[in-house]
């Protein structure tokens, strides 16, 4: 059984790469019905694949539908070919968001408005119309005009530059922060269709992608608010928490995370690892000692680690009350007994190839949230132009040799 929290709402999607698409994905496996339009001159994230993607791809072979971070965050939606930069596929575009619920894209501010899609454009046939725009640093202000990838908002943000080691550069995070941006889109548009339920009125959100990083560096700003302390690097190394770090275990690049806070969890720690001495050692007496010593306390963690196995480790240590996890590979996650007792990773057959859809952090009482696999592209033409349009096949097929329908 599909999920029918958001039966009834259908959104239009005109986003790539992963923080828009990321957003509208959740909104499908919500039950929404979420049409992805997209056209031949700008493939994107379909072209992201190993090996042929450098070559490039034939958009009518098999191949072009197999990029892994495409199919990641493109589940449970409708595909659409539809281009937009030509005048009838602006035509067509706004009718079809006429008779939607919510428009989601992340293009950069104002390229919308200069095609006659902005919002302003939209709401006089939909006033119901919940619209948003998510773009790196917002539609305004003097940066309201610059692009980005995740890394570049990572660092805007602030977030990159409290991460890593602190003899090192700044981890750019990679492309977390992408589906952190999804994710603060989907509950946006879920305010919005809330008070939508209320007032009968749409809205346009604005969300700067940088400014959810911000968000999440909030607590390094709010000590430079009270304290005056700038935040530096610190690597594995956390207020309040020693020994807190990835220990070496049994095997190649083998690690297991480790962490300890309240003073039950040291003493459970050293018992485990028939450890005493270090109860009495004054280095490791208090959890100030603790912190100031860490990288002593490491190395004698990491002598008692490196002989066991990761998930030795886990069960020892959490069987006496000692939080620890094994730093998993993507292959330990899809075999992990408890992942898959959760259903997180829900399998399906794409064209022969076995896929999988990770599906969202939470579960519902009432509902079950099943993925559907990635559309090709393009897959659902027919029911977007003939059902919802109500398009004649030749004009279909005039528009095709147009390259509107492309």
């Amino acid at each position: 059984m599909e999920s029918n929290i958001l039966t009834g709402i259908r959104v239009i999607e005109i986003s790539d790469f992963l923080a828009g698409p990321a957003a509208a994905m959740l909104l499908g496996q919500m039950g929404a019905e979420v049409i992805k339009i997209e056209n031949r001159d700008n493939m994107g994230l379909r072209t992201f694949a190993i090996g042929a993607a450098a070559k490039g791809y034939d958009p009518t072979k098999e191949g072009f539908d197999q990029s892994a971070p495409f199919n990641f965050v493109n589940n449970n939606k409708l595909s659409a070919s539809l281009n937009i930069k030509t005048t009838k596929g602006v035509a067509l575009a706004k009718t079809l968001i006429s008779k939607s619920d919510v428009f989601l894209h992340n293009l950069r501010p104002g390229a919308l408005e200069k095609l006659g899609l902005g919002y302003e454009d939209l709401k006089e046939d939909n006033p119901g119309l919940i619209m948003l725009g998510a773009s790196g640093f917002g539609s305004d202000g003097p940066y309201g005009k610059y692009g980005g990838y995740a890394w570049n908002f990572a660092c805007h943000g602030g977030l990159a530059y409290l991460t890593g080691y602190p003899d090192m550069p700044p981890n750019n995070l990679t492309t977390g922060t992408d589906i952190w941006n999804g994710y603060s889109c989907a509950l946006a548009l879920m305010i919005a269709l809330n008070q939508r339920q209320k007032s009968g009125k749409g809205q346009f959100i604005d969300l700067a992608q940088s400014e959810t990083v911000s968000y999440l560096a909030g607590e390094a700003l709010m000590e430079y608010s009270l304290n005056g302390k700038i935040e530096e690097r610190c690597g594995n190394k956390e207020k309040g928490f020693a020994p807190n770090n990835c220990y070496p275990c049994q095997g190649e690049d083998e690690w297991v995370s480790i962490s300890v806070s309240e003073e039950s969890e040291w003493k459970a720690l050293c018992q485990s690892m028939k450890r005493d001495d270090l109860l009495s050692d004054e280095k490791f007496a208090t959890p100030a000692t603790r912190w100031e010593h860490q990288d002593a306390l490491d190395k004698e963690i990491a002598q008692w680690s490196k002989d066991l196995t990761k998930f030795e480790i886990m069960e020892i240590l959490q069987e006496a009350g000692v939080p620890a996890m094994p730093s998993f590979t993507n292959i330990d996650l899809l075999a992990n007994p408890h992942l898959l007792e959760r259903n997180i990773f829900q399998r399906m057959d794409y064209s022969g190839t076995p896929q999988i859809a990770v599906t969202p952090p939470f579960r519902f009482s009432k509902e079950e949230i099943t993925a559907t696999r990635a559309p090709k592209f393009g897959q659902q033409n027919d029911y977007v132009f003939k059902d919802l349009l109500k398009l004649e096949d030749q004009d279909i097929a005039k528009l095709m040799d147009e390259k509107v329908i492309y």
